[in-house]
């Protein structure tokens, strides 16, 4: 059992294989918004493409928790903001070496105020999606 506060062990680097993931900032007013993913060290990291006028982001801000829909599981999420710059820049550099040849280095303009890591709090149950 996880306590309050405390990050569930989970090895997500199980996920890399996986491109994208839903995610829904406040599960009962919206959809779960399909996004791509990347890490910081250990942990799951997301950024919004549009930036700051990402209405999921803009949610995940306001609640700081959600759920996200990942290798056919749903788990609830502690959304925290990452501020310093290395790891931001740690975040780019997998985004950037997960996204391949797709890769746009304007992206990274709008994903520099909005990375978020992912604190996975308990797994929810089977997605749908």
């Amino acid at each position: 059992m996880v306590r309050k506060g405390e990050k569930m062990k989970i090895d997500v680097k199980k996920f890399s294989k996986i491109q994208d993931i839903y995610i829904s900032p406040d599960p009962q007013q919206h959809r779960p918004a399909w996004i791509w993913f990347a890490y910081i060290d250990d942990d799951l990291a997301v950024a919004a493409g549009r930036g700051r006028a990402s209405s999921w982001w803009n949610s995940a801000m306001i609640s700081r928790k959600g759920q996200i829909h990942i290798d056919g599981k749903v788990y609830q999420v502690e959304f925290e903001p990452v501020t310093d710059k290395e790891n931001i820049d740690k975040f780019i550099d997998s985004y950037r070496q997960r996204s391949g040849y797709s890769w746009d280095p304007a992206w990274e303009k709008n994903f520099r105020p909005t990375v978020m890591r992912l604190k996975f709090l308990k797994e929810l149950g089977k997605s749908t999606r």
